[in-house]
């Protein structure tokens, strides 16, 4: 299954993170005065310092990654936190935005209280459950490690791997603690705020990597947070229960990189990018599309043919099952608008 495929990786790189940082917070890079980027578990969040109070861009996967956020934003400033803004619906975003409340207001744009209900819920809930497979599993194959240390006299080796599994399982336990908020503001189109000496913009392009995507632009220091609108060498999820549209988003990311403000770009997950990083964004989806559309008339076995196309157009590219799922997507796309 795809969305299990996707969910190991993400498992696996969890673990990682947790194995190697164990208690140590993620340290807060400056991007331009008082303005920081934070590389959390789930995702990169951006936290603005301003005489009023802190201002954050998504927080993470889970209260574990709110907490961490935290602790950054304190080796920085005391200062507490008033606002989060929220760039999508997804879990790995939205984690972590409990541990903020009440005190901060959160504001993302419409449709994302409603997504994050439906399609985003039972995503977590299918996260959640092959976490705990991938755990069991794990603890199933260390249990021999240890008992060989164990009777070799290596205790301290086994008490490690002890460790290390009580801390992931504490993990997952803030993982299952999320909980859905309600934003105190979702808006149309477009929100300014108003802040501390500073102006925040918040725009909704339209439907596109889902149907409540939001770009936090900060036009003083020209950087702009796109969530995951685009990624850094990853295939995308087109999430079309939540109103994704790649036709949409297609047309969305040309436009961006047109925008000659945009300086300095955060993505969801990666390093931080430039326009030219969009417009290969861009031609991935639209390469996407026209393979499948080649698939399907050359009468050609999907999605094997279209991805196999994909992953040589695009070496290295992580996420292949997310692609699995977008072909399949598409390929229905593409049905409907022949037969009906």
């Amino acid at each position: 299954m795809p969305v299990k495929t996707a969910f190991s990786v993400l498992f696996l790189v969890l673990l990682l993170n947790v194995l190697t940082a164990q208690t140590d917070y993620p340290q807060p890079q400056m991007i331009a005065d008082n303005l920081y980027e934070v590389a959390l578990d789930g995702c990169n969040s951006v936290f603005l310092v301003t005489d009023s109070g802190v201002v954050v861009v998504d927080a993470g996967i889970s209260p574990m990654d709110g907490y961490n956020l935290k602790s950054s934003i304190s080796s920085v400033t005391d200062k507490p936190v008033k606002y989060v803004l929220i760039t999508h619906h997804h879990f790995d975003h939205v984690g972590g935005v409990q541990v903020f409340l009440p005190g901060a207001r959160v504001i993302a744009a419409a449709g994302l209280y409603n997504n994050m209900q439906n399609s985003g819920k039972k995503l977590f809930d299918d996260f959640i459950a092959e976490m705990d497979s991938l755990f069991e599993n794990y603890k199933t194959k260390t249990a021999a490690l240890i008992s060989k240390y164990m009777e070799s006299g290596e205790k301290e080796k086994a008490d490690s791997i002890q460790a290390n599994i009580s801390f992931f399982g504490s993990y997952i336990d803030s993982c299952k603690a999320v909980r859905i908020f309600k934003p105190d503001v979702e808006f149309e189109k477009s929100y300014t705020l108003k802040f501390g000496g500073h102006k925040i913009m918040l725009t909704h392009p339209g439907p596109a990597h889902t149907g409540s995507d939001c770009i936090v632009y900060f036009p003083e220091f020209h950087v702009v947070h796109l969530g995951d609108l685009y990624l850094e060498k990853t295939f995308p999820l087109i999430d079309k229960p939540a109103g994704a549209s790649i036709d949409s988003w297609i047309k969305i990311l040309k436009k961006l990189a047109g925008n000659k403000k945009y300086e300095h770009l955060i993505c969801g997950h990666g390093q931080i990018s430039n326009r030219s990083d969009l417009l290969v964004m861009r031609q991935l989806l639209v390469d996407m599309k026209a393979e499948v559309k080649k698939a399907k008339y050359a009468g050609q076995p999907l999605p094997e043919t279209a991805i196999k196309a994909i992953m040589e157009k695009y070496p290295g590219y992580g996420a292949p099952d997310l692609l699995e799922k977008d072909i399949r997507m598409l390929d229905q796309e593409v049905v409907a608008r022949v037969y009906y």
